[in-house]
């Protein structure tokens, strides 16, 4: 009977992080969602009133917001199967002894901290970067622009470049080894 509960046992202290700090904030977090503000109260008052018209009115409030953020996803998605499909496809045909070395490499990029990579974009970016220089040298930019306070820098840095550390390996390790059994079955199909 006691071997039984042990390994329940060892479980407890990871149920209770859980519990503590992901599940009572999300019960939390959907309980406030649904108060409407105090008829005649202060500022920061408000009611439990069960209106989950909230979501429809914070999503018509926001829907620049959430567009522009679904844009970033699609771009960062499109973004890690353009680039992980034909890397996956060299690593599993081409790469011959480096395959481990590459995959590897693939998965570096999770070992750095999401603010580290942040720096090192704006770093990159900014007046002092190479970026900046080499296209005001060209002429493809004017002395007065910068491009860390654009559009493209913010998507640049925050959205679809962030993305491809997580979305690349997640797509690129299972089609490593898939292209393989695929194309191997297309050839089977096609000589039988």
């Amino acid at each position: 009977m006691q071997k039984i509960r042990t390994p329940y046992l060892l479980l407890l202290p990871g149920f209770a992080f859980l519990f503590t700090f992901f599940i009572l904030p999300i019960i939390n977090l959907a309980q406030t969602s649904t108060q409407t503000p105090l008829s005649g109260g202060d500022t920061g008052q408000y009611e439990q009133t069960y209106r989950f018209g909230n979501y429809i009115d914070a999503f018509v409030e926001n829907k620049e917001q959430f567009g522009r953020s679904f844009v970033y996803a699609l771009i960062a998605t499109l973004l890690a199967l353009a680039i992980s499909y034909p890397l996956a496809y060299a690593i599993a045909f081409k790469s011959g002894k480096y395959k481990n070395f590459f995959l590897v490499l693939v998965v570096a990029p999770f070992f750095t901290s999401f603010i580290l990579r942040t720096v090192a974009w704006k770093q990159i970016l900014g007046e002092e970067g190479f970026v900046v220089p080499t296209l005001r040298t060209i002429g493809i930019i004017s002395d007065s622009t910068t491009l860390t306070s654009t559009a493209f820098a913010v998507a640049l840095i925050h959205a679809p470049w962030k993305h491809q550390v997580i979305y690349m390996p997640m797509v690129l390790l299972p089609s490593a080894k898939s292209p393989c059994r695929y194309l191997c079955q297309v050839l089977l199909q096609e000589l039988c």
